[in-house]
């Protein structure tokens, strides 16, 4: 009788054992199981610009043309092509018999050069003054100078300490490019004070800009000089495609192999019309100009530069790699967490070279499975190989004995 019941009982296990293995092992299967899991990752902190490439060359910033009054009596040229000149230097002479009202007229305008340089400088100050006022934290000032100086930047009261130093620091740099014009033009009234007084009836005129003279018209028709600005810039042409992606003041980089590494620059100005006639036949272009905002350009005129521009940038978002993200009607991931493989629907950002940014539903640390071949039950257990060296003597204690047995069940069967 005893004998009988063992076997009863032996027979009832193996049938029970041979019938979970075989639900787990069918493909259709209702009962749940567990994912094995080799592979995944982790939503990380991260920066991911949107770009495209290319190229352009370096160029003159600007031309200057000089033209000549022809009431007056041309005597001669005082360059040649190829000259290096600065502001003040006597480009060209001729005969005028109105030096006492021309002295008087730029005395004058050299008064209100003077009264504009002053402003500008008191400004430059106000503005240094302000950016070292401003704290870590975004707030709005009580201050009524630094209140009327946000208002003239344009500068949103929500705006970051980081947005008001950059806006700073751009309106800095344009005010000093317009006190360094200021002061070249007082140079030159100076110079031209000094011509009146030392020549009677003959006047040189000089140089409004520091530059090298490219061509000399001895014709005297139209222009009769053309003075090539020393500060550089970088030309280039956009397609029909890049030309809706581009805009004015976008960032970009300059790459030659003559650099150390890449100069950092904006989009100046970028021209709407087609370079040449528009025709059926061929994809129109549109130039570009391009100034790089550190002074080391030093690359002769003619020069070929590879141009990435920045159209879309995000700082410090959590960045997860692409092929991690599937595609239903919503984009999900598969998160990995207490246990268990939960579909996780996110909000997408912009990617770039196989980075994805996450805008909603996942923040960074949080594991993600990183096998996108896999297809797994939502809500389903998963298992992982031993890592022997990531646990701790205090982590196995803190597991208790029918844990530690199911734990051992579940990888034999799944292994």
């Amino acid at each position: 009788m005893k004998k009988w019941k063992i076997i009863s009982l032996s027979a009832v296990s193996g049938l029970l054992i041979a019938g979970n293995l075989y639900l787990i092992g069918k493909e259709d299967s209702k009962i749940e199981r567990s994912l094995y899991v080799e592979n995944w990752t982790k939503a990380k902190v991260g920066d991911i610009s949107r770009t495209f490439q290319t190229q352009g060359m370096v160029v003159p910033y600007e031309e200057y043309p000089v033209y000549f009054d022809h009431e007056k009596q041309f005597q001669k040229f005082l360059v040649q092509e190829g000259d290096t000149v600065t502001a003040g230097t006597p480009l060209y002479e001729y005969l005028d018999s109105k030096a006492s009202a021309s002295k008087a007229n730029l005395e004058n305008e050299k008064q209100l050069a003077e009264n504009d340089l002053s402003a500008i400088e008191r400004y430059i100050s106000s503005l240094e003054s302000y950016q070292s006022s401003i704290p870590e934290a975004p707030s709005v000032s009580d201050d009524e100078e630094n209140a009327a100086l946000e208002a003239d930047l344009n500068l949103d009261e929500h705006a970051s300490s980081e947005l008001i130093v950059a806006t700073i620091e751009q309106e800095l740099f344009k005010q000093e490019y317009e006190k360094s014009k200021i002061e070249e033009k007082i140079n030159i009234l100076d110079a031209e004070l000094v011509n009146l007084d030392e020549i009677s009836g003959t006047v040189s005129a000089v140089s409004d800009v520091d530059g090298t003279v490219k061509e000399v018209n001895k014709s005297l028709n139209g222009p009769i000089l053309t003075l090539a600005s020393n500060r550089l810039s970088i030309e280039g042409e956009l397609s029909e495609k890049r030309l809706m992606e581009a805009e004015e003041g976008q960032a970009i980089t300059v790459e030659s192999s003559e650099f150390k590494k890449p100069l950092k620059g904006t989009i100046d100005r970028i021209t709407v019309f087609p370079k040449s006639e528009p025709s059926m036949k061929k994809e129109s272009t549109y130039p570009f100009k391009a100034i790089v905002t550190e002074d080391q350009l030093l690359l002769p005129v003619g020069s070929k530069v590879n141009v990435s521009v920045v159209t879309s940038s995000v700082h410090n978002v959590p960045v997860i790699p692409k092929d991690t993200l599937h595609m239903g009607s919503k984009p999900f991931v598969y998160k990995l967490m207490n246990g268990r493989v939960n579909r996780q629907y996110v909000t997408k950002g912009i990617d770039m070279s196989g980075r994805q940014e996450i805008r909603k539903g996942m923040t960074a640390g949080e594991t993600i499975l990183a096998e996108p071949e896999i297809v797994p039950q939502n809500h389903a257990y998963f298992i992982t190989a031993l890592q022997p060296k990531d646990i701790t003597r205090k982590q196995l204690k803190e597991i208790s004995t029918r844990d530690k047995f199911r734990y051992l069940l579940i990888g034999l069967l799944e292994r």
